[in-house]
């Protein structure tokens, strides 16, 4: 039972640090262009307005697809309880690959956000250079 309840923590870390950190990065991104803490690509730090915008699209992309994971996650943790531990252990390294998928594909999608809304010097497309 200690095995399941540890798995079971595990295989929901994933989704609340997604959930979390999108919330901050939403709510409270970091106030000036850093390279330590933030959404941090060349793109993203152009200027202010770029790196406003990489965190509310990279923070609602977390957001949803934590929220996405949490219960599902948990669901199948819960039915396999009383399992054996090698048999846990597959599952939740199987929830944890799954879950690194949006974790990862934050930054395509940001970067096509970014590519779609501003130019290559980071000034706002007008409506014309975006059709």
């Amino acid at each position: 039972m200690g095995f399941w309840i540890y798995m079971l923590v595990i295989s929901l870390l994933i989704p609340a640090i997604m959930l979390m950190a999108g919330c901050f990065m939403v709510k409270c991104p970091p106030r000036k262009i850093n390279a330590i803490i933030g959404y941090r690509t060349n793109r993203s730090m152009q200027n202010m307005e770029t790196w406003r915008f990489a965190h509310g699209v990279a923070g609602k992309f977390w957001m949803k697809w934590g929220a996405i994971a949490l219960l599902p996650s948990g669901v199948v943790m819960a039915l396999f309880r009383g399992q054996s531990q090698d048999t846990l252990a597959c599952v939740g390294l199987g929830l944890t690959v799954l879950q690194f998928i949006p974790l990862l594909a934050v930054a395509p999608v940001t970067e096509r956000a970014l590519d779609r809304t501003f130019d290559e010097n980071g000034r706002r497309k007008t409506e014309q250079q975006e059709k």
